[in-house]
């Protein structure tokens, strides 16, 4: 079926029940309302036929933005548990107790944070779970720039981040946990990554899993790209992530001087061991790639050429910045704005690749090879 949303997470439930998590841009010309929302497309039978709700934060709690956790979770009862937030501290946990028909909303409360003062939502691509000892987690994308902390909180880069405004390729994600069913949320630990977002979670069992994250930004060493690493649960409740230990690069086939294709890379085992991670790349014509590589594209005439036709196909993207306003600014923000016109003109874009790979594990010390 011709489903509508982009960024589909698809959920499945006992008895193959399917809900896939989507959301609608203002700027898609299929969108009528024009404002963003959510759209979950649920199946009863393997996906052969879907029926579609929409939610719109608008119409249901006057506020114009609509997120949701990429994931659905369903808890020991059978209840289906899923975030939305509205940004500004304006939070609530969706609770279906008949399969994902119908939700009950219930007001939801983060902890450690200004989150009234926060345009976006901790909901927003987080991801719910829960631990082998049953705890529920959410691991959860924040922009530290626009959003101030009241607690310290393990793990935190060590990065300037109000230096970079309102720009969100430098967020980092954060591990709340929840004691009461997804109603209150507290951080314990933040994953020491600058640049990282669309986390997903997968266990290993024994308190490992796998937490593969995209990176949007060349920074300390880091390249763009699908990457994973292992997060363990101690005996006594710690929460580790092993950052700097055997880091798992599943794709790293964008070039620094271009940006980041978008990854996505939520990774699923199957029975046998073999570990599933589709991610998408970023590609350019070669006379991009030459502008990229020299940075040349940052050149006025060249920049403004660009952006001036691409103003023809898609005014609103292109005439809300020009080579003046973004030269003086980090230059992973000079190249999205270049690269998002030659994107306009079909001479760029991202490809995607399903990653295909296995992870052996020392089980003594969740040390992979």
């Amino acid at each position: 079926e011709n489903l509508f949303g982009r960024e589909p997470y698809l959920n499945r439930f006992k008895s193959d029940i399917l809900i896939m998590t989507t959301h609608a841009l203002v700027s898609d010309v299929r969108n009528r309302l024009k404002r963003g929302y959510v759209v979950l497309h649920r199946s009863e039978d393997r996906g052969i036929t879907w029926d579609s709700t929409n939610i719109d934060a608008y119409e249901l709690y006057g506020k114009e933005r609509t997120s949701t956790t990429r994931n659905i979770l369903e808890l020991e009862d059978g209840t289906y548990i899923m975030g939305l937030g509205c940004g500004y501290g304006e939070d609530y946990l969706y609770v279906s107790s008949d399969k994902g028909r119908t939700w009950n909303v219930k007001n939801a409360s983060i902890k450690g944070m200004k989150v009234e003062e926060y345009a976006y939502s901790v909901f927003e691509e987080g991801i719910f779970f829960k631990t082998d000892t049953g705890r529920l987690m959410l691991l959860a994308r924040t922009s530290l720039s626009l959003l101030e902390l009241d607690m310290d909180i393990p793990g935190i880069p060590d990065f300037d981040f109000k230096s970079i405004g309102s720009h969100d390729h430098f967020d980092i994600e954060i591990l709340f946990e929840s004691k009461d069913n997804g109603i209150s949320w507290v951080p314990i630990k933040a994953l020491n990554f600058v640049s990282c977002m669309y986390p997903s979670v997968c266990p290993l069992g024994q308190g490992r899993y796998i937490v593969t994250i995209t990176i949007r930004t060349p920074y300390r060493g880091n390249s763009m790209g699908v990457q994973a690493i292992i997060m363990e649960e101690k005996p006594d409740g710690q929460i580790v992530f092993h950052e700097n230990e055997n880091r798992m690069v599943i794709d790293e086939k964008t070039p620094d001087y271009l940006q980041s294709g978008g990854g996505f890379g939520n990774t699923i085992i199957l029975d046998d061991g073999t570990c599933l991670t589709p991610y998408s790349f970023y590609r350019a014509d070669d006379e991009i790639v030459e502008l990229m590589k020299t940075g040349k594209f940052m050149e006025k005439d060249i920049f403004e050429g660009m952006r001036k036709k691409a103003e023809k196909y898609n005014y609103n993207w292109a005439s809300g910045f020009s080579w003046e306003s973004v030269r003086k600014g980090p230059e992973d923000l000079q190249r999205h704005c270049f690269l998002g016109c030659c994107e306009v003109m079909h001479l760029c874009g991202p490809r995607t690749e399903l990653a295909v790979w296995k992870l052996p594990l020392d089980k003594e010390s969740c040390s992979c090879t």
